[in-house]
């Protein structure tokens, strides 16, 4: 006979069983429109086809290592050093071919480029015969061959970001050679579409289920994240990710970092799962100047966001450790959890240190992720039962592949500088996972609330660099745009406790000789000429929601960065209260 204690701990794991099978995400779920807070289907919900990726995609993209430099040659290299280096056991499965495949050349105004072909006579585009004289199905053929997949990109515009011909009036007919080729990845980049978003991605996703064969569909296109879950298997959350952790004071701003990436994923973990992918971009792990740390950190926060993981360093070349991190089986356990939850944050114990969770499928077990961007150490006593951990806890150093034991209550975890510690959290007791943090709402209480432009623990990103060469600025700094250099943007996430009506000034030097009419979310403000050391305010009015709002100011376009932004202050407006 049992003894009681046995039968009460056989029933308490049904009822934990039972209550994690509720928790998990269904395969065809609604939407929450955050505009609205209404329901809305999405677009698995209404197709019968099997899902395309069913868990985040895991491959290797051309983009990072080759850029426009890439052709037949390396393409099947990276093929082979993906089966030969054992990325693909480990999961990998797509080689994906990004810009520059194309033959066809459609130059920006004034660059001297002369156009080239991009079609045959039947319309079909063409690839370089120079760099692909096998094309691309051959191409295919070969990664194939090998037990992989293809995947290709373009553009749903008149030209691809890299200026090469796109597909806009030819979609149909592209799908399908893609579709001949054997392409099963289909990379769609936002770069001068005249149409709407959802126009776009609907036109796009009917051609894609019109056809006889599987193709996930990664997209750049919009950053309604709603929007994009309907019809997309994955999509963009940020601009392009670099090989920099984080920028340094002074340092040009060419793009995300990791640390401004993992910053802008807070929040958006209710879009994600259930055969759709919030994608914070290809994965820098071997590229660049990154340490081993970094790239321990880097590769372990994808994993806890369960994002898709496309690898971009040079296969062929990569030392052990990288390779070693980029098929860690524990943490790609984690990547690829079969509930498809995404990660969360749930803690900022300092302004530099951050605690996320990624529930798991089985409901007595998480994952828990404590990331430092900061350039010292750090100790923390981690709160177990904050993180909804009831009891003792056993705990798995999954970088270092080593148990810790049993834990209960807190326990002491030093986070290395610019690095991260990964755990698994398993238990005797079903988990009840932690509340999500939530970013506090600016106060007025005492007035405007100035941003400074050069804060990034406030400004989520820019474009440009930050200095202090000019006399008379707020805080340690200002930042500075780059002369032709893509165009100046300045973004920053701000909270909000009541919508309604606000102001926001910037203080300016434009040292031009001319006014510039930047555009603030879509709102002209008009920046007038200063004087050498003269700093100007405009002010524009708009409205923000409740809660999170991403704000941006920019510029027309790649001749009219060089203006300084000291700082923008925000402030509620009274009822029809504009600035003159």
């Amino acid at each position: 006979m049992k003894s009681p204690s046995i039968i009460y701990n056989q029933f308490s794991l049904l009822g934990s069983l039972f209550v994690c099978l509720l928790s998990l995400p269904p395969a065809y779920a609604a939407d929450d429109d955050r505009e609205t807070g209404k329901s809305v289907l999405s677009f698995a919900a209404l197709s019968n086809r099997p899902l395309a990726a069913p868990l985040p995609p895991l491959g290797w993209n051309t983009w990072d290592s080759f850029a426009r430099n890439i052709d037949e040659k390396t393409v099947r290299e990276m093929a082979d050093a993906m089966v030969s280096s054992g990325m693909k056991d480990a999961g990998y499965e797509y080689i994906v071919i990004d810009d520059y495949w194309e033959n066809g050349r459609v130059p920006r105004t004034g660059s001297g480029e002369d156009p080239r072909a991009g079609r045959d006579s039947q319309g079909r585009l063409l690839a370089d015969a120079s760099r692909f004289p096998g094309g691309m199905k051959a191409l295919a053929d070969y990664v194939h061959s090998k037990g992989l997949k293809f995947g290709i990109y373009t553009s749903p515009g008149d030209s691809t970001c890299g200026c090469n011909t796109a597909s806009f009036g030819s979609e149909e007919t592209d799908i399908k050679t893609f579709a001949e080729w054997g392409v099963d990845f289909l990379k769609l980049d936002g770069c001068g579409t005249p149409e709407k978003a959802e126009v776009v991605l609907a036109r796009w996703r009917a051609l894609i289920d019109g056809l006889d064969r599987p193709m996930v569909l990664s997209v750049n296109i919009s950053r309604d994240f709603a929007l994009t879950r309907r019809y997309a298997e994955m999509w963009r959350t940020t601009t392009d990710l670099m090989p920099v952790f984080e920028y340094s004071p002074g340092q040009l701003h060419l793009g995300e970092s990791i640390c401004s990436v993992i910053d802008h994923q807070v929040g958006l973990e209710g879009y994600s799962g259930g055969g759709h992918w919030n994608d914070p971009d290809m994965l820098q792990v071997g590229n660049g100047g990154l340490t081993l740390e970094q790239n321990r950190a880097h590769f372990g926060m994808w994993a806890i966001l369960g994002a898709p993981l496309i690898a971009g360093n040079d296969l062929r070349s990569m030392t052990t450790e990288i390779r070693d991190i980029l098929i860690n089986p524990e943490v790609l356990a984690i990547d690829q959890d079969p509930a498809g939850r995404e990660g969360y944050l749930v803690l900022r114990p300092t302004n530099k240190l951050q605690v996320w969770v990624k529930p798991l499928q089985k409901c007595d077990q998480m994952a828990i992720a404590l990331f430092n961007p900061s350039s010292a150490p750090v100790t923390y006593d981690l709160p177990l039962t904050r993180l909804g951990v009831r009891g003792d806890a056993f705990i798995r150093d999954v970088f270092a592949h080593q148990d810790l034991g049993l834990k209960r209550g807190e326990f002491a975890i030093t986070v290395p500088a610019g690095g991260a510690k990964l755990f698994k959290v398993s238990t005797h007791e079903f988990l009840t996972p932690p509340v999500a943090y939530v970013v506090p709402p600016l106060d007025f209480s005492k007035g405007p609330v100035r941003i400074e432009a050069e804060d990034e623990s406030a400004v989520c990103f820019y474009s440009g660099y930050t200095t202090n060469g000019l006399s008379e600025f707020s805080g340690e700094g200002y930042v500075q745009g780059a002369k032709s250099w893509q165009w100046f943007s300045l973004m920053f996430d701000v909270s909000i406790a009541k919508a309604g009506n606000y102001l926001c000034s910037f203080r300016y030097q434009n040292p031009g000789p001319g006014l510039l009419e930047y555009k603030f979310n879509g709102i002209p403000v008009a920046l007038e000429s200063t004087k050498p050391g003269e700093w100007k305010v405009a002010t524009v009015a708009f409205f923000l929601k409740a809660q999170m709002n991403r704000l941006r100011l920019g510029s027309p376009n790649q001749d009219k960065n060089e203006v300084a932004i000291d700082y923008c202050e925000i402030r509620p407006a009274q009822t029809n209260a504009y600035a003159k």
